[in-house]
């Protein structure tokens, strides 16, 4: 465990987070507790309540969607947890937001936005991260 760097630990961060319904709960949850850090410093209450919803989200997402336990249980306290944690949103919000723009620049004007055509955009751009991956 004390000879893990971050990019072994960010790619088995990615393996335990597959599903649909575990990504979208830490799409949300994850930013939920990092703005709570620095939102104490502002309102303690409202920290304490968005970083509980976080973690509500993320246990959510792990013990219904995912069928884990989440990382922070299993590889003990790690820096690289919440390093891989950040970036692993990160680049799902990316993706998210690039298929969406793809899909909106491909739609002729005056056009509704076709979401069957979002998610499959998505999936492609995660099949093309995963290869790259290998």
């Amino acid at each position: 465990m004390n000879n893990i760097n971050l990019r072994d630990h960010l790619e088995y961060y990615r393996s335990q987070h597959r599903t649909l319904g575990c990504k979208l709960t830490h799409l949300v949850g994850v930013p939920f507790i990092a703005f709570a850090i620095p939102m104490f410093f502002l309102n303690r209450k409202k920290a304490a309540m968005m970083f509980s919803f976080g973690w509500f989200l993320q246990l959510l997402g792990h013990y219904v969607f995912e069928h884990n336990k989440p990382i922070l249980f299993t590889r003990g306290r790690s820096p690289y947890t919440a390093i891989s944690a950040l970036v692993f949103v990160g680049e799902e919000w990316m993706d998210t937001l690039r298929a969406v723009r793809d899909e909106l620049n491909d739609m002729p004007k005056g056009k509704n936005v076709n979401f069957n055509r979002v998610s499959e955009s998505i999936r492609r751009v995660n099949k093309y991260r995963e290869q790259l991956r290998r």
